[in-house]
């Protein structure tokens, strides 16, 4: 592992001087960022009852990930505090990469957890939020509010005693039961050191009522425009693909596609290249993946 990050370290300025020179229809469709989803047990067991992937599976994977595509930017889509530590290491490797990196997560993390999560390179950390009780977060997002709260706590306080420029995000995961109460739920974050609060969707879930409403008379409350796209049902606009590697080792260009691959069996690179189809139907799906990846949208790797 040594050695393979030591060669991308020699060679990733000239990889990125090539690439950046070429056309588009030269480069062929490649991920522009890279997306990890640490899952849940459930989420594991449903795909083929497939073990997740380890430390090790998982750090070679993006690894061969940047040797392929160079510094892209890398979310860790983190679902419970026991994936913390995971996070972390991931987050330190693509850092050393030259790689962007943002956690999703709903906590809870702890101070020396923030601390040291800034310390290895976090440039931009999501919270997810479903409402301003426990019950509504509960129902929403299946998370404890408490949990959030914590965590919010802990990374500003990380940040302000490391002096780094940590970007804080609350994403608001709208839903029929909390759609009244957003504008809320944004003064809440803002009071509690928020940077940005953004608005979100979850794959799967109905629009809930009123919400293009809300979005008009909440201007403090950013809305992604793939996501204002989708609810006001206009085209989609090619952005640009992703790349989805879950917590067994399946990887896609969608959320809302099977896995056509399995690291495991194969190298990303191979096996993006032989499913030329099923990234070109993702990248013309009307909401091919969770707007919460999008946000902050200028994220720059610190190095």
């Amino acid at each position: 592992m040594k050695e393979l990050t030591q060669a991308l370290d020699r060679g990733r300025f000239g990889l990125r001087r090539i690439r950046s020179r070429l056309p588009m229809i030269s480069r062929g469709v490649v991920p522009i960022r890279v997306v990890c989803h640490l899952g849940t047990t459930a989420e594991i067991s449903a795909e083929n009852e497939a073990e997740p992937l380890s430390q090790i599976e998982w750090k070679s994977a993006l690894v061969d990930l940047v040797a392929w595509l160079g510094p892209v930017r890398v979310c860790v889509d983190c679902r419970t505090d026991g994936q913390i530590p995971l996070a972390m290491d991931l987050i330190r490797l693509a850092h050393r990469l030259e790689c962007a990196t943002h956690l999703v997560c709903m906590g809870p993390v702890s101070s020396d957890q923030a601390l040291e999560l800034i310390d290895r390179g976090l440039g931009a950390v999501t919270l997810r939020v479903g409402g301003l009780d426990e019950r509504t977060q509960q129902l929403v997002l299946n998370g404890k509010l408490e949990a959030v709260s914590a965590t919010m706590s802990a990374f500003s306080e990380a940040r302000a005693l490391r002096e780094r420029d940590l970007f804080l995000q609350v994403n608001i995961a709208a839903h029929d039961e909390n759609v009244e109460s957003i504008g809320s739920i944004a003064g809440w974050a803002y009071q509690a050191g928020a940077d940005a609060v953004s608005l979100g969707l979850l794959l799967g879930a109905p629009v809930p009522r009123g919400i293009l409403d809300v979005m008009e008379r909440l201007p403090d409350v950013e809305t992604p425009s793939a996501l204002v796209r989708f609810l006001n049902r206009d085209a989609s606009e090619i952005a640009g693909a992703r790349l989805s590697l879950s917590a067994s080792g399946g990887l896609s260009a969608s959320l809302t596609q099977s896995p056509f691959g399995n690291v495991r069996d194969e190298s990303p690179q191979s096996l993006w290249a032989k499913n030329k189809k099923a990234v070109q139907e993702a990248l013309h799906h009307e909401r091919p993946f969770d707007e919460v990846e999008l946000l902050p949208l200028n994220l720059r790797c610190r190095r």
